[in-house]
């Protein structure tokens, strides 16, 4: 049952709703699931707007467990977001007369590959898309990650002990993590401390 789901959903300003049932423990998972959105539609950090829902609302969401969260959960956000965006490439394509496979989206704009200067901003997109009755731009995505690799981690610590009073000393102590690619390198550090 170790499967995730989420939605994505583009506003007619240029903002996205991204809709999940995963829980932030404190570990900054769901800014990690934001900042995933924004780099694959292309738009800021600042404009993913994430709805945590239960499964009446939203996809059904496996717990929270064992550092799998950014790797499961991230897995569908981005292709949740890649399906809304493909929405969003093709109306800009109507609109540009620019195949949707010739266009990129960057900082909230929507360009033609060969022709930079050709370009909208995904508010203009969305917002004529509205006007012409061509429906939401929404990405849904459902499934398990290809994987769950496991984390490493050591400590070592190195102690005086009196061996009079049992009294521990901690003298210098290391720590550290193979975490894969950071998303969010501060909040890596927050969990590990």
């Amino acid at each position: 049952l170790d499967y995730s789901g989420a939605i994505v959903k583009m506003n007619e300003d240029g903002t996205a709703d991204l809709n999940i049932a995963a829980a932030d423990m404190g570990t900054g998972n769901l800014t990690a699931m934001a900042a995933i959105a924004a780099e694959e539609l292309g738009i800021r950090y600042e404009d993913v707007i994430v709805t945590k829902a239960d499964t009446d609302a939203t996809l059904w969401e496996y717990w929270i467990h064992a550092s799998r969260s950014t790797y499961s959960v991230g897995t569908v956000v981005k292709r949740a977001s890649s399906n809304a965006k493909k929405s969003i490439l093709e109306w800009a394509s109507r609109i540009l007369s620019v195949p949707a496979d010739q266009l990129e989206t960057r900082d909230s704009r929507i360009y033609s590959k060969a022709t930079p200067s050709k370009e909208l901003n995904f508010r203009e997109v969305l917002e004529y898309a509205q006007s012409q009755n061509w429906g939401t731009a929404i990405g849904t995505a459902s499934g398990s990650a290809p994987a769950c690799p496991p984390h490493f981690t050591v400590t070592f610590a190195e102690v005086e002990v009196d061996t009079m009073t049992g009294e521990v000393k901690v003298v210098r102590a290391v720590h550290s993590a193979d975490v894969g690619t950071p998303i969010i390198p501060s909040a890596i550090r927050g969990q590990l401390i």
